[in-house]
């Protein structure tokens, strides 16, 4: 399976955009939607960048309804009106992305692809589609800052003020403009919602009084009576859109129609999306981090010299003869008397170290009389692989508590080693074994990495949960192709066989002595060369 098609799996997708943005996913059933808590996504097939890039977008917009309260303070009699409760959801879309973009500038470029994926147009036929087109389009192009989108703007304008008068479609604009861009909460973008209402109702109000005058006024200008005409066709069609009901559905959503197109892999069980947990203790100089650390530490010098003399082996630069090049070899110029014409020196082809090695670690209830020796076994080979020019390391453990599939992280790209140690520490055996869960953070992490070389050492004790076992299966068979996962099983004894299924290679240790040797083997191997 190629990079693309690793990362485009909808688990791995869903996982990361919880993970950045710290929100809900479950993955079942065959509808998209977000109850305000959780984001529900059915397992969709995903078939290039753009249309993940696509999905990202409408996944973004739905977590900004969550993160943003949406409907935080927003009774139901206050949308029973359908006109106020479109123009709501269209001025609350703008509100919610803004926030969203604001905090995560990556997100605009998604959603932008969503739209463009659907195609957002002016293609409203009659009066009521027409107004709301306007609203739309304008909104997102000036408010929203979707610019690709103002060809459409200017077609439901023109339309617009077709049907009404381009006096009314300025005062709708300036009605709009000056509120939108400063909505703060899902309760203002219902007050500007509210607001278009009252301006649509005033227009009729204008129209009454105009009326009025005119019975009392001379009639008999024809210039004065071509413009009560189009006055009235005016007041005709706001009388209208004042109608709108809710069966008119008059309102485009891209997002609905994003969905709708998406094909749905009905095979697949429910996965709940599990989050990345960051750890923030950071202090290596309190106890127990401490005497962690100096325990992972000693159990590592031996390994991590060895390992440094490997790498130094490999770049070692010997010269070479050769019988063409650019460099005479000075020492061997006496074999062209004798009719050996290997006398030109080269190079042998250093080879670069460039791997992101990530450790997981399984800390399930069952590991409860193994942690202190798992914690040092991920100290020592954080330890020994972080002092080789070239590997950067992370690690992560799982699951964060009981009754919980989400993982902490121990330790992010570039971070400092010592950061691990206070993190791991504090780390308790709890809670099932959701290994297919942490596998997914794991992948995605060094898959985002820019290193050329992607390891991944999982620690664990025993069988994944059972209702994980087909999805981890598949998972490690579609990332073997881009990714070297190392299982390292802490005295499984009566699982070997059945763990040495699900990894290309596996090493199983029963005490912390013996990981010297086989992960010198595994890294020379993964890692080095």
């Amino acid at each position: 399976m190629s990079k693309n098609n690793l990362m485009n799996a909808i688990p791995l997708i869903a996982a990361g955009l919880a993970d950045k943005l710290d929100v809900k996913v479950i993955i079942r059933g065959s509808g998209a939607y977000t109850d305000g808590k959780v984001i529900n996504l059915p397992h969709f097939e995903i078939k290039n960048d753009k249309h993940k890039q696509s999905m990202l977008g409408y996944l973004s917009h739905e977590a900004a309804h969550i993160k943003y309260e949406s409907f935080k303070d927003i009774d139901e009699t206050q949308v029973a009106n359908p006109l106020i409760q479109n123009l709501w959801n269209i001025f609350e879309d703008v509100r919610i992305e803004n926030c969203l973009i604001a905090q995560y500038k990556g997100c605009a470029g998604w959603i932008d692809q969503t739209i463009k994926h659907i195609g957002m147009e002016a293609r409203g036929k009659n009066i009521k589609e027409i107004f709301f087109d306007f609203i739309l389009l304008h909104s997102r192009c000036t408010h929203r800052r979707q610019y690709f989108l103002a060809p459409e703007v200017k077609i439901a304008e023109n339309k617009l003020a077709k049907e009404t008068s381009v006096m009314f479609v300025g005062r709708l604009i300036t009605e709009i403009d000056s509120k939108l861009g400063g909505l703060k909460s899902s309760l203002s973008a219902l007050k500007l919602a509210e607001d278009v209402h009252k301006f649509l109702n005033s227009i009729l109000d204008e129209e009454k009084t105009q009326a009025n005058e005119s019975d009392t006024s001379d009639q008999g200008e024809s210039g004065k009576s071509k413009q009560d005409k189009s006055d009235q066709g005016a007041f005709e069609a706001i009388k209208e859109i004042l109608e709108t009901s809710a069966h008119d559905n008059p309102v485009q959503n891209v997002f609905d129609d994003f969905i709708s197109q998406q094909e749905v892999n009905t095979c697949v069980r429910e996965i709940p999306v599990s989050r990345l947990i960051r750890c923030e203790t950071t202090d290596c100089h309190i106890e127990p981090g401490h005497e962690l650390h100096a325990s992972s530490k000693s159990s590592s010098n031996q390994l991590a010299a060895r390992l440094r003399s490997l790498v130094q082996a490999e770049k070692t630069v010997r010269a070479k003869t050769s019988t063409s090049g650019l460099n005479l070899n000075n020492r061997v110029l006496y074999r062209g008397g004798i009719g050996d014409n290997r006398i030109f020196k080269t190079k042998k082809v250093i080879k670069k170290v460039d791997s992101i090695v990530e450790i997981v670690l399984d800390k399930s209830g069952s590991m409860r009389t193994r942690m202190t020796q798992a914690t040092t076994a991920l100290g020592a080979i954080a330890i020994a692989l972080n002092g080789i020019s070239g590997v950067n390391v992370t690690a992560s453990c799982f699951p964060a508590t009981n009754h919980c599939c989400d993982s902490i992280e121990l330790l992010s790209e570039n971070e400092k080693i010592n950061n691990l140690f206070p993190r791991l520490a504090s780390v308790d055996a709890d809670g099932y074994t959701p290994s297919y869960n942490a596998l997914i953070h794991s992948i995605t992490k060094v898959m985002n990495s820019r290193k050329t070389n992607k390891v991944i050492f999982f620690i664990t004790d025993g069988l994944p949960a059972r209702t994980q076992r087909i999805e981890f299966e598949n998972l490690l068979k579609q990332a073997s192709n881009q990714i070297s996962v190392v299982g390292i099983g802490i005295g499984i004894g009566s699982v070997t066989e059945r763990m040495q299924t699900y990894f290309d290679e596996f090493i199983c240790i029963n005490d912390v002595s013996e990981l010297k040797k086989k992960l010198f083997d595994v890294a020379k191997k993964h890692i080095i060369n």
